[in-house]
């Protein structure tokens, strides 16, 4: 079991949202340039990500105001460094192996991280849910997924 004081969860939260966040708003400038009249393909994620950096500046402050002694405990820690660890994977490997193949198998992986004990049920859902997103992100979308080593 492993136990944080609330008020120090927010404040590590804020800081490391805010981080990552900016990280995204610097790669965000290497994004395709407008054509013309049109927005460029940078305009939308760099208005999320400073709305998002609003709210996690916003944790990070008011997490000095708080008086409060709560803490937080997390009874399965190994469960969320593993899920973590999972996602981080997911992410490295997302390009070279496909979205397609990828993204099932890493659902999966965390329904039975997460005791959901119907397998078969677990590799539907998996199925399912990487069918719905293909078919309303690349077509009718039109966005592009990592085609990975099946190519599409």
């Amino acid at each position: 079991m492993f136990s944080l004081k609330i008020r120090w969860l927010d404040l590590l939260i804020g800081i490391l949202g805010a981080a990552l966040l900016l990280i995204v708003f610097i790669v965000s400038a290497s994004f395709p340039a407008p054509h013309q009249a049109q927005l460029g393909a940078s305009v939308f994620p760099r208005i999320i990500v400073i709305l998002l950096a609003v709210i996690a500046l916003y944790i990070a402050f008011t997490s000095f105001r708080k008086t409060s002694t709560d803490s937080i405990e997390i009874h399965n820690a190994s469960k969320v460094a593993l899920s973590f660890i999972l996602l981080f994977a997911y992410g490295l490997l997302l390009k070279k192996i496909g979205f397609v193949i990828l993204t099932p198998i890493f659902i999966t992986l965390l329904l039975v991280l997460m005791k959901f004990s119907r397998i078969l049920l677990n590799v539907i859902a998996a199925l399912v849910t990487t069918g719905a997103i293909y078919v309303v992100f690349r077509l009718f979308l039109s966005v592009p997924l990592p085609e990975g080593i099946l190519g599409f």
